[in-house]
């Protein structure tokens, strides 16, 4: 089994939550091609389920500021639609409402700032 530092394995999550970020772009297609229920619970997968979510966690060089900064925007307006929507939604119901819109608004802007730097080694550390 290969041996890799924690840095290395904070890249590789910091890529999934680009390839996360660039997923949900897709909700404004409104043909969204998994189960929407299941994309917003994989959130959590990502950042974990304490919320907000903590600025220790996200921190140089794996991470700048401003991309933790982004990230807590995004965690903030999950939380938000969360807080307000039934367990289950339908993707027509998620995109039309203020939150949804706030949600994904928030998921854009945080891929903007990643895509700064772009994805990062997954087998070294920077």
């Amino acid at each position: 089994m290969e041996k890799v530092s924690q840095r290395v394995v904070f890249q590789r999550g910091r890529n999934r939550l680009i390839e996360y970020l660039e997923s949900v772009q897709l909700f404004e297609l409104g043909e969204y091609p998994w189960d929407i229920n299941e994309q917003l619970n994989q959130w959590e997968d990502c950042v974990g389920t304490d919320h907000p979510i903590s600025a220790t966690t996200y921190t140089p060089p794996v991470y700048t500021e401003e991309e933790y900064v982004s990230l807590l925007e995004v965690d903030l307006t999950w939380n938000e639609f969360c807080n307000v929507t039934p367990r289950k939604v339908e993707l027509k119901s998620f995109s039309e409402s203020p939150e949804g819109k706030r949600f994904v608004g928030a998921s854009k802007a945080a891929l903007w700032v990643f895509n700064k730097r772009g994805r990062l080694p997954e087998d070294y550390e920077i």
